[in-house]
């Protein structure tokens, strides 16, 4: 529960049931008066009052369109939104510090696959992430097949491992990577920091630097397609699009997952700089728009239907790794 109002908020949370004939009321009740267990999870967004009617009806309300009745609203700023969203309040005690492993779980979530370009926390490849009391922090990784490509496979577990290693204070990091058909080489590589040759030597030459560059290239230029068509679908028409700077950019991920891409690529990125740039960094022209947002739209769609696709692997392989309580039940041999 912590960790789903932490990443989604609690203004994208819905409750359902499986009840389609008894009452599922034990079960709303149970949500209702279930809290923390204790202090050790005080870094968590807290489940308040207005956090259960938001997930209990109101967000299905919002949702479907449907009127809320006089007296059931919650007043506009109510709650805590996600993690990204969340903003300091003057008249809120002030929280304690995140815990290591909440530290090291945000320095994962800005690990992106290479290939997809989403993190690696929002594609479901975190199997676990466990920190020990003496600040060591031990991270498994499970790709959605176990024949995932070992180049985008070592990048992640090599970044996995450097983002952690930057949390202050952590001491040893151990990041696995678990059913993978080179698991066993990428692991050795990554943790002896021998590279991506010292897993495969003979079979490959050189980094991965250049493989990295192109995939943020694809990336690059699906995001800010995206960025386009959501500008065209306001009103902009192409001269204007041309005209805006990174400045005038809109305060949502697509949009800072550009610049930060441009960064990363070496490219103009600053607040004066054009909104929309090609490959080489140049300012796109309006009568340009039109042709390069389709190609944008195509390498979009690439993406994300195996950014889909991934997300659904990587649950189905996770739901395999963990047994269900029933299943747990069996192995005990307790009537479940």
């Amino acid at each position: 529960m912590g960790e789903l109002l932490f990443w989604v908020g609690e203004d994208k949370m819905l409750f359902g049931s499986d009840y389609g004939i008894w009452t599922p009321k034990w079960q709303i009740e149970g949500l209702v008066d279930w809290d923390y267990p204790d202090e050790t999870f005080s870094d968590y967004p807290r489940w308040t009052t207005a956090a259960k009617k938001k997930v209990l009806g109101l967000n299905a309300a919002r949702l479907y369109g449907i009127e809320v009745p006089a007296g059931l609203e919650l007043p506009p700023d109510a709650g805590t939104p996600a993690a990204k969203g969340r903003t300091p309040s003057s008249s809120r005690a002030p929280r304690r510090p995140m815990t290591l492993q909440a530290q090291a779980l945000a320095a994962l979530a800005t690990v992106y696959d290479p290939e997809l370009d989403e993190p690696i926390t929002a594609l479901g490849f975190v199997g676990s992430c466990v920190a020990t009391a003496a600040g060591d922090v031990d991270v498994h990784l499970r790709l959605p097949t176990p024949q995932c490509a070992p180049n985008f496979a070592y990048l992640m577990v090599s970044d996995a491992r450097d983002a952690v290693c930057r949390v202050p204070e952590v001491g040893e990091v151990t990041v696995v990577l678990e059913d993978h058909y080179t698991g066993d080489e990428i692991n050795a590589a990554v943790g002896s920091g021998s590279g991506f040759d010292g897993a495969f030597p003979g079979e490959s030459s050189g980094d991965l630097a250049a493989l990295r560059e192109l995939f943020q290239r694809k990336a690059l230029l699906a995001r800010q397609g995206r960025v386009h068509d959501a500008l065209v679908a306001v009103g902009a028409n192409p001269a204007a699009v041309a005209d805006l700077r990174v400045a005038d950019l809109p305060d949502d991920p697509d949009a800072r997952r550009c610049v930060e891409l441009r960064r990363e690529l070496g490219l103009p990125h600053g607040p004066s700089d054009a909104a929309l740039v090609a490959g080489d960094g140049s300012p796109l022209a309006a009568e340009d728009l039109g042709r390069w947002a389709r190609r944008a739209r195509l390498v979009g769609l690439s993406l994300e239907s195996n950014g889909g696709l991934c997300r659904s692997l990587a649950a189905r392989a996770l739901r395999r790794a963990r047994p269900t309580e029933n299943e747990n039940a069996n192995d005990r041999g307790v009537a479940a």
